[in-house]
């Protein structure tokens, strides 16, 4: 038996209007953290409410009641908060607040302060409510002297706060008296300063600027460049380029070299103009000296003519003649990649395609592909071998197959004419125990 439990049981029958006779013979038990209360006769109740109303006493809570304020844990089990769960300096505090706002304590009789998980609740006498906050209750109550929603109460202020912005006034060349009646607050670690009307300030040079103080910072620009952000060493640099390039140190008086984030150096004029490359800045110069724009952007340039006359010269390198694409044409694609057109419409996508048309001897046979289906095969079987496959069973499995090429990718067949999209599937077909059992 549990003399805790049965305590607290005959002070909850007192508390309802019963006497503690009522309860005499009756048996308190707890079984996994949980309360159950036994009669004389075995029967079983599983809360205090539950009692009260088996005995009918005159202020038992109804069951509608217990289950607006029951708390659910995980395995089902109901633990109902009884006036023994109130929290009495909760309530203190809503009686003065009441008074505070034009009410009576009179006003709260009978409500309940309840705390939750570190969170006060405040209930009324039927169980309505829950409200979280004491504004609440004073608008629920429609009381008079009740706060706005974000009322800022003497509470909130910060008077360290209030004393730097004061001492920040005189330091900008003004006085404290322009600051009376304002206030500072902490929200979130972060200062904010208020006038009388409720204009918002968030920074201290921001006020000194809003008051027009002699001594007030300017605004700061958004990429402010300061003398440690310089780098010398990147300027040093730049001087002794442009005397390369044919020019002299005095044109970059008053430059600035400076390394951003990426650990680049970029280079600005005195009027901010902004550097990426010391190639740009000679350009900029127009040196004598002073290189062109970079080899990769001379063949988005290029005409259609100049790139059949480097097709030409390719080719001669290759073997062949130079005047076996006299008459073919060069148009870029939507990747902008060019495209050789033979005199008969064929297309090339490069000029390997182009030399291995013509059969040239000197081809670079470090990027030469095979080009007929037999040579595809051959490659096909020197793969298998390679992931396993006996030699004389490679030779033998790819009997009857074939090869054909579907745009820049060759497609395989088999003897059965099964379609495979690449060699990898021709090798889990072929490597397969059931396939080859067969």
């Amino acid at each position: 038996m549990d003399s805790a439990g049965f305590a607290r049981l005959s002070d909850y029958v007192v508390e309802c209007g019963g006497t503690k006779e009522l309860v005499d013979g009756w048996t308190a038990r707890r079984y996994k953290s949980h309360m159950g209360y036994y009669t004389e006769e075995g029967k079983i109740f599983q809360s205090l409410p539950a009692v009260a109303r088996h005995l009918k006493l005159p202020r038992a809570l109804k069951l509608e009641e217990t289950k607006l304020h029951a708390r659910i844990y995980p395995k089902g089990r109901v633990r109902v908060r009884v006036k023994g769960a109130m929290d009495s300096a909760g309530f203190a505090r809503l009686s003065d607040y009441v008074v505070e706002c034009g009410g009576t304590k009179e006003l709260v009789d009978g409500w309940r302060a309840e705390r939750y998980r570190s969170q006060m609740k405040y209930y009324t006498e039927e169980g309505k409510g829950g409200f979280t906050s004491l504004p609440a209750v004073a608008r629920h109550l429609k009381l008079t002297g009740v706060p706005n929603i974000k009322a800022r109460i003497p509470g909130a202020l910060d008077s360290a706060g209030f004393a730097k912005l004061s001492d920040y006034v005189v330091e900008c060349g003004g006085t404290k008296e322009l600051v009376d009646g304002w206030r500072a607050e902490r929200y979130r670690s972060q200062m904010k300063y208020y006038t009388e009307e409720g204009k918002i300030f968030k920074s201290l040079p921001a006020v000194a600027r809003h008051l027009k103080l002699p001594r007030a910072p300017k605004v700061r620009e958004k990429n402010p460049r300061i003398p440690e952000a310089l780098d010398s060493a990147g300027f040093a640099r730049l001087s002794d380029y442009v005397v390369v390039c044919g020019g002299t140190k005095e044109l970059v008086d008053g430059w600035t070299a400076e390394r951003d984030k990426r650990n680049i150096t970029i280079y600005y004029t005195e009027e901010g103009t902004r550097f990426e490359s010391l190639p740009a800045v000679a350009r900029h110069l127009k040196l004598p000296r002073a290189p062109n724009t970079r080899k990769a952007n001379t063949t988005a340039s290029s005409s259609p003519a100049e790139v059949i006359e480097k097709l030409s010269d390719f080719l001669v390198e290759c073997g062949g003649e130079n005047n076996l694409v006299k008459f073919w044409s060069a148009r870029r694609d939507k990747s902008t990649h060019w495209l050789y057109f033979s005199d008969q419409g064929n297309r090339f996508s490069n000029r390997l395609e182009v030399a291995r048309h013509f059969a040239l001897p000197y081809i670079p046979q470090s990027t030469t592909k095979p080009t007929t289906p037999d040579e595809v095969l051959a490659k096909l079987s020197d793969y298998l071998i390679d992931r396993g496959m006996k030699r004389e069973l490679a030779s033998n499995a790819l009997v009857g197959w074939s090869a054909t090429k579907h745009g820049k990718y060759w497609r395989f067949y088999s003897a059965e004419n099964k379609y495979y999209k690449n060699r990898t599937d021709v090798k889990r077909h072929l490597l397969d125990p059931k396939q080859n059992a067969s």
